[in-house]
C-alpha cells in the first residue's frame, strides 16, 4: 500500500514529466496554423498580382480567404472556451494544473 505522500509527489513528477510534451504540441499546433494562414495569404497575393486583372481563377479568392482566417477563429474560440470554463472551479488550478486532472481523488479509509 502506498503512502499519499509518496503517490502525490509521483502524480507531480508525472505532470512534469508530460508537461513537454504539452508545451511541444502547442507549439506545433500553433506553427501549423501560422502555416496555414501563411498559404491563404501567399493564395491571395498570388492571385491579386497574376489573375486580378483578367479576373481569372476566382476560385482563389474564397479559398484563399478561407484558408487566411480559418486558424485565428480557431485559436479565438478555444481561447475564450477556456476563459469561460477556467472561471467555473478557480481554487481547483490555481497552481496551473489541468482543469480536470487524471489524479485519482479517491480517499480510502481502513
Amino acid at each position: 500500500m502506498e503512502s499519499s505522500s509518496y503517490k502525490e509527489g509521483r502524480d507531480a513528477a508525472e505532470y512534469k514529466r508530460r508537461f513537454p510534451r504539452r508545451v511541444l504540441g502547442t507549439w506545433i499546433s500553433c506553427l501549423a496554423s501560422f502555416s496555414v494562414s501563411m498559404l491563404g495569404g501567399l493564395m491571395l497575393t498570388h492571385w491579386e498580382l497574376r489573375h486580378h486583372r483578367t479576373n481569372s481563377q476566382l476560385w482563389m479568392v474564397p479559398f484563399g480567404l478561407i484558408l487566411l482566417v480559418t486558424p485565428a477563429i480557431v485559436w479565438l474560440s478555444i481561447f475564450i472556451s477556456h476563459i469561460f470554463s477556467s472561471n467555473e472551479g478557480e481554487e481547483d488550478h490555481k497552481d496551473g494544473g489541468d482543469l480536470h486532472p487524471a489524479v485519482d481523488t479517491t480517499v480510502v479509509i481502513s
